[in-house]
């Protein structure tokens, strides 16, 4: 899954830091954001708006600080680009020192097309999975359409910040300003996904707050109803319908253009703010009767007045019990959803894969076997592929087919509990392209091994295309210890002596062969004199390829 709540984190802290004059600290706190998301560049505007709010404290209004502030805002700004060098250097592995920054880049720059299921202005114009250098209905490149756009939302968000600089007020106007310049960025920009549009939900919340204006909490609920249609309609739409929204889909058209009129809002009540249009409606004030007389209140100077003013109003709202257990069970509930069917902590490392329906791997089990369960780990999150059995290799009958889902990518899903007979399984891909990590078949509990497979065309490369690549990780769930096939063989006549590096007690050995023919191993130990040595097993090796558990007679410490 993404990460978007843990980036969103960040970015309100390094926000709220700014907003409390702590410039500094907020450029390491986005620094760690940058680095948990790539995304986080899009928040870079705003990081320079509040660079800029720091030059004009030091050269204007706060000027006898303004060693401290050079000291504090960007000697951090040096430590963090010294950082990420240090990192990039530190991770190379025989790359340039700058491939860390490459990555960034060609993150930014991947997913070449106008809009990637997203509602927004591209997804209005017909630009759902066109390519983003193709021409639009307005006589340009969707890219270059989007560039104009965005470069006019961040000039609109530049004389917002100048106006709010004027004011004295950029640092309230940071938060508000953050979340339209984010959303100008998804609703207008190519390569955007929907679930781009999440930060922005964030910091409309908390602007609210600081101007006491439900306008942004309804503006946020708004968006909140838009990204959940967005990426509900997405989810069903690609995991059951196996297909992306058409350009024309109505409810496509329809959430896009309420996205761009949501924008629109957004606009407007930032402006209205900043240039205070708006006036919150403040709570009547309590007089006190005439004829009550007060208490004599104690003088106090209006200095030390102010000075405790202020220190209270900087203080943070203590937790309740209430918001404890509030924030616990959302919490709860969310790592419920979050960590189910979340995977192993190993994924496979090769793939096949096939770039037309005329590629195919065929697994031979070596001879004719009882097939009972297949499981297989996906590396597309869709497409489809047929499973195919045969006695001879000759006469295939068609089995089932497969549907992958984004949902088992990189993880273990079942393909089959249906039991036949075989030798020969094929699979053959119905879309293309088509990646699958691994597969795995069990007779019983018992995993089947392969003894070779096949392709009827060469292979796309040495490292990603190979049918063997569909068993490298070996057995899955399997009894044996082992994690991997065995790479490596004892061939030699005669015997062979392990050696403990103390007493063990030993029930049983797992056996796996790679013989051709028939022959027979027995097990001897020893106690601790290492000459004594009485039988304990004894066995017919297992059949080519394939595991087999030996029960000792006894359970014997050896």
């Amino acid at each position: 899954g993404q990460v978007d709540s843990v980036l969103v984190l960040f970015m309100l802290w390094a926000f709220y830091l700014i907003l409390k004059d702590r410039f500094g600290y907020s450029v390491f706190v986005f620094f760690l954001g940058l680095l948990t998301k790539p995304q986080a560049v899009l928040f870079g505007p705003v990081m320079l708006f509040a660079a800029a709010g720091e030059f004009y404290k030091i050269f204007v209004t706060d000027k006898k600080n303004a060693s401290k502030r050079l000291l504090n805002g960007f000697g951090s700004v040096a430590i963090c680009v010294g950082a990420f060098f240090a990192i990039s250097a530190w991770l190379a592995n025989g790359q340039k020192i700058g491939w860390l920054f490459d990555k960034y880049l060609s993150t930014i720059g991947s997913y070449n097309y106008a809009t990637l299921n997203s509602f927004g202005f591209m997804g209005l114009i017909g630009g759902q999975w066109q390519a983003a250098d193709k021409i639009s209905m307005f006589g340009i490149s969707y890219s270059l359409l989007g560039n104009i756009l965005c470069v006019l939302s961040v000039g609109y968000c530049i004389f917002l910040f100048i106006a709010s600089l004027k004011k004295n007020s950029w640092q309230k106007a940071i938060i508000p300003l953050a979340s339209l310049l984010l959303a100008a960025l998804v609703t207008f920009s190519t390569r955007t996904h929907e679930r781009y549009i999440f930060p922005v939900i964030a910091l409309l919340l908390i602007a609210s707050e600081i101007y006491s204006d439900k306008r942004f909490s309804i503006i946020a609920l708004g968006y909140t109803l838009l990204n959940f249609v967005n990426t509900a309609t997405v989810l069903y739409v690609y995991e059951d319908l196996t297909k992306y929204l058409e350009k024309n889909d109505p409810l496509f058209i329809i959430g896009s253009l309420l996205t761009v009129l949501l924008f629109g809002v957004c606009a407007v009540l930032v402006y209205q703010n900043i240039f205070e249009k708006f006036k919150p409606k403040t709570e009547k004030t309590y007089v006190q009767p005439q004829s009550v007389k007060s208490a004599p209140q104690k003088k106090t100077s209006n200095k030390k007045l102010k000075t405790l003013l202020a220190s209270r109003s900087d203080r943070l709202p203590r937790f309740s019990l209430k918001d404890v257990l509030l924030c616990g069970a959302i919490t709860v509930i969310y790592a419920c959803i979050a960590f189910t069917n979340l995977g192993d902590t190993i994924a496979p490392q090769t793939y096949w894969q096939s770039e037309t329906n005329s590629y195919y791997a065929t697994i031979d089990l070596g001879f004719e076997q009882q097939v009972d369960k297949i499981l297989y780990s996906p590396a597309s999150s869709s497409g489809s592929f047929d499973i195919e059995y045969s006695l001879d290799g000759e006469n295939y009958i068609r089995f089932t087919t497969v549907h992958l889902s984004g949902f088992n990518v990189n993880s273990w899903a079942t393909a089959s509990k249906k039991t036949f007979s075989a030798r020969f399984v094929r699979l053959i891909p119905q879309t293309t392209p088509l990646k699958i990590n691994e597969i795995a078949l069990f007779s019983g509990e018992n995993q089947i091994l392969p003894k070779t497979t096949d392709q009827n065309v060469s292979f796309i490369d040495a490292s990603c295309g190979k049918a063997e690549n569909l068993f490298d990780a070996g057995l899955v769930n399997a009894n044996p210890p082992s994690a991997s096939i065995p790479q490596t063989n004892w061939d030699q006549e005669g015997e062979v002596t392990v050696y403990f590096d103390s007493v063990k007690s030993i029930d049983a050995f797992y056996l796996y062969s790679c013989a051709l023919g028939e022959a027979n191993v027995s097990f001897s130990a020893a106690g601790d004199d290492g000459t004594s040595f009485n039988e304990i097993a004894y066995a017919a090796l297992p059949s080519e390829y394939s595991w087999q558990k030996v029960t000792c007679y006894d359970l014997i410490p050896v």
